[in-house]
């Protein structure tokens, strides 16, 4: 996490020491949208955790690079407090406080290579912690590009649907855990997928409504795919572009799971680390979602 204060214009935000590939940005007084970028789909592509919107471009507003150390911003007059708006902007106010929650999967996929999946070379890139990778993956999809991080459990993955039942392989070496899925070429409400959903069960990321069912996934994520299903309640394979976002737990590093509250304090969930983001859903109840950092 990176907290920083808008000014209005553009700035580098240089707090990181290493190079994101996935930046989730949030005004932190203001009612505007959450933003996301990642290196898959491009630096200036942006999409909103709390919306169904497609992937939109807004040059009034944007993260324009991804650096050595951070990533860079630009926020004009009418572009509101997007992602680096100055005090008494659009949305008048004394401050202009931004919160950056950061990710490193494998870096920027390239053109110096090709995918395979299920035996069908695509003209995406595989990039694997850091290197360029044409290794075999499994899926009845190919992906467009991936981008994943094997040690941290994270990988982002853009694929173009084929309106039926499918696979995309993700690039990392354990089972996935938790998969964010967004309709990038129209308007959709995101699909979440998460341990303990099984085959039929999803969330919406923009919506704070209890765990649906009728997403007929077609199966649970392994070691080596997402499996997808279009039709109802799939949101995760028409004949359409879209990006995944793909989680598993890393001891020391990153725990994914599920808790019962207890309606009291003190219930403590032991992940065996000090968190540094934590994001919770009541998959019961109507509630919204709750990041703390």
């Amino acid at each position: 996490p990176l907290l920083y204060t808008g000014n209005g214009s553009t700035q580098s935000i240089d707090d990181l020491t290493f190079t994101p590939d996935f930046v989730w940005v949030k005004a932190r007084q203001a009612v505007v949208s959450h933003i996301l970028t990642d290196s898959v789909r491009g630096v200036s592509k942006s999409l909103s955790s709390n919306a169904a919107d497609q992937e939109y471009f807004n040059s009034g507003y944007q993260t324009t690079a991804f650096n050595s150390d951070g990533f860079t911003v630009v926020d004009q007059t009418n572009g509101g407090y997007g992602v680096n708006g100055a005090a008494g902007q659009t949305f008048s106010g004394t401050n202009a406080y931004y919160v950056a929650w950061n990710w490193k999967s494998g870096g920027a996929p390239t053109a110096t290579n090709s995918e395979v999946a299920g035996d069908v070379p695509t003209a995406g890139s595989v990039k694997i912690d850091g290197a360029d990778s044409t290794t075999a993956l499994a899926g009845t999809i190919a992906a467009t590009n991936i981008s994943a991080n094997t040690d941290a459990g994270f990988s982002i993955v853009s694929y173009t649907g084929n309106a039926g039942n499918g696979s995309i392989g993700h690039g990392l070496n354990n089972t996935v855990e938790l998969v964010l899925i967004k309709k990038t070429s129209a308007s959709e409400s995101w699909i979440v997928w998460y341990e303990g959903a099984g085959t039929t069960n999803f969330l919406e990321l923009n919506d704070s409504t209890a765990t649906q069912t009728g997403a007929g996934w077609g199966g649970v994520p392994t070691s080596s795919i997402v499996h997808l299903q279009n039709g109802g309640a799939g949101r995760s394979n028409a004949a359409a572009n879209y990006i995944a976002y793909c989680f598993h737990s890393v001891p020391g590093m990153s725990d994914i799971g599920s808790y019962v509250g207890t309606g009291a304090s003190g219930n403590s969930i032991v992940t065996g680390f000090r968190p540094a983001f934590l994001m919770i859903k009541n998959t019961t109840g109507g509630s919204s979602w709750v990041i703390f950092d």
